[in-house]
């Protein structure tokens, strides 16, 4: 899988780490495990257990995108289908995931373009 960065192709406004998916698993105690590649099922089956159900996985699992609040400029990790999508630094629901921004003006600056840029790194 190949790694881009995201930046402003005119002031190079970094949008955080990427435009991929980063999967998670809920714990027992309610807290949020990220599951790293390439281990993801592996992190998943040592936190709910060898027998764990699909049903139980499916519960239980979850993908956390990157949202950009478009008040304070700063990112969060949300989940598009479980997390309100507001901004956990500053509170307000004006912001879009950051592959929504890819091609859009910057909002930092609005004279340059949104791009993703390949690194060239592969995990």
């Amino acid at each position: 899988m190949d790694i881009y960065v995201v930046n402003c192709n005119g002031c190079g406004f970094h949008l955080d780490f990427g435009t991929g998916l980063t999967m998670y698993v809920i714990n027992d105690r309610g807290e949020r495990i990220l599951c790293l590649h390439p281990g993801e099922f592996y992190t998943v089956l040592k936190v709910l257990g060898e027998d764990a159900s699909d049903s139980l996985i499916k519960q239980r699992t979850g993908h956390l995108q990157k949202w950009l609040c478009l008040e304070c400029l700063q990112t969060c990790s949300l989940d598009l289908n479980r997390d309100p999508h507001k901004c956990s630094h500053c509170a307000s629901a004006n912001g879009k995931f950051v592959n929504g921004m890819i091609d859009q003006p910057c909002p930092k600056c609005s004279a340059g373009t949104i791009e993703r840029f390949d690194t060239g790194l592969i995990t």
